[in-house]
């Protein structure tokens, strides 16, 4: 019928005709027996045009998904001291720049699954043309600890990594999949709900994770309990998948921060960060440079050898100052001096923090949580009332459009225009009542601060 299909194919994807494949000579010989040998051009010749061929052969002109029908090849070199996380990759063609993605420096031995080729368009009634066929050799891959592996999900299907381990063994896994590519096209949900499962030799589930808190990656922290192989699997939480399904897991007794306290500190000013997680005996985390800005910046813990995740930190030039326990009742309340940033965190189920100011009739406060957006767990509400306990103001959400990514806006901001002179109480706490050591928060409390923020994000760059 004149159809285009891959080298590979055994029938026409346009008319179901069985399709013969002809048997190519091997590179630099003849198909004469006794013919001569190829020079060097003709080798190089021959060569070039198997290269031609394999780019035919990943090309799919009718693929699923529009954006994915043209395809680039590259050659990424890593320098040997280059620092471990996260770079931005774009690919520059003569009609500009494109978009970033992103691409992940590791500091452990990597492997990485045979690529995937872009998944062609369904038909109805003939989905099964559509499906990736790979044979049964190609879904368990044996890797040793420590290790990264990079793969791709195909509808339907499971990946599975067996390893040896010994008892004792404190190890994380941790997996990035939507922190690879944030939204994929025509996704519902819109990105690569990774799912993790770790099984022992006899195929017992010994742990299970889809996300950690409210970031839809999956990690588990596990301690080996006896000496023996495990099988790591990975799939989709609906079991959907494509090429642009790309995931990324590391295993090995690496570090990892779950949670830091304060939140942030005073630019210039010298804080006691207190670090919470895994694997951290030996570690130290390394706060921002003395000389660092206002803003949010990422930090982590090392142990001279390997860096934990990164977490964020905040620097402010407002005073800031720690809440004081009890003051979960305005009989109780803590007295602050505006402008203020307070320092907390739940301390135990349905805590709330009260924070006592003197405000004037006609003055306008502002009280503003940083918590979700900092990397804590907590979903804070906040609310104003007056000394007789009227309430006056609150908020639970609020939309923060600079945080971009976040799919929970958690964090609470309200703006209120003081009715009378006297006291008012600021009071704080958790939606769902969850405390511990990781709900902290930072919590603004000032008249309106003037500023404005300008970004630009183009899908692509003209040159």
């Amino acid at each position: 019928c004149g159809r285009l299909n891959p080298l590979e194919a055994t029938v026409c994807s346009n008319c179901n005709a069985n399709l013969v494949k002809p048997k190519a000579p091997k590179p630099g010989k003849t198909n004469a027996k006794n013919g001569p040998p190829k020079t060097e051009k003709e080798v190089a010749k021959q060569n070039l045009i198997e290269r031609i061929q394999r780019r035919f052969a990943e090309d799919e002109r009718n693929a699923a998904v529009r954006a994915h029908t043209e395809l680039v090849f590259a050659e990424v070199t890593v320098a040997p001291d280059a620092k471990p996380g996260r770079r931005e990759i774009r690919v520059i063609t003569k009609r500009g720049i494109s978009n970033a993605m992103s691409f992940y420096v590791g500091q452990v031995p990597e492997v990485a699954r045979k690529p995937m080729k872009t998944a062609r368009k369904p038909v109805l009634g003939k989905e099964y043309l559509a499906q990736r066929k790979r044979p049964p050799e190609e879904e368990t891959m044996r890797i040793t600890v420590p290790c990264t592996m990079n793969g791709q999900i195909a509808a339907g299907e499971v990946n599975r990594y067996r390893f040896p381990a010994s008892k004792g063994q404190r190890l994380l896994i941790w997996a990035k999949a939507r922190q690879l590519v944030p939204y994929v096209a025509d996704g519902v949900p819109g990105w690569f709900q990774a799912v993790l499962r770790l099984h022992d030799a006899k195929g017992k589930e010994l742990a299970y994770n889809d996300d950690f808190r409210f970031n839809p990656d999956p990690v588990i922290y596990f301690e080996v309990p006896e000496d023996g192989d495990y099988v790591l699997t990975i799939n989709e939480a609906i079991f959907r998948g494509r090429e642009s399904f790309v995931y990324r897991i590391t295993i090995g007794e690496l570090p990892f921060v779950t949670s830091i306290f304060p939140l942030g500190g005073r630019v210039g000013k010298p804080v006691k960060i207190e670090t919470n997680g895994w694997n951290l005996e030996k570690a130290a985390l390394t706060p921002p440079a003395k000389d660092a800005k206002p803003g949010r910046h990422l930090i982590a813990a090392t142990n001279g050898k390997l860096v934990s995740n990164y977490v964020p930190f905040a620097l402010d030039t407002l005073p800031e100052c720690l809440d004081k326990e009890p003051n979960n009742e305005p009989s109780k309340a803590q007295k602050v001096s505006l402008p203020i940033i307070v320092n907390g965190r739940a301390d135990r189920p349905g805590d709330w923090d009260v924070f006592e100011v003197e405000g004037k009739a006609g003055q306008t406060i502002v009280a503003e949580v940083h918590a979700r957006r900092l990397g804590s767990p907590f979903d804070s509400f906040v609310k104003v009332t007056g000394a007789d306990g009227k309430i006056i103001a609150l908020n639970d959400d609020h939309y923060d459009a600079a945080s971009g990514l976040n799919t929970d806006h958690a964090d609470s901001y309200l703006m209120v225009k003081l009715p009378a002179d006297g006291k008012y109480f600021i009071h704080l706490g958790d939606t769902r009542r969850h405390a511990g050591k990781a709900y902290a928060y930072r919590l603004r409390i000032s008249q309106p601060q003037p500023d404005f923020a300008l970004r630009l994000v183009p899908s692509r760059i003209i040159m």
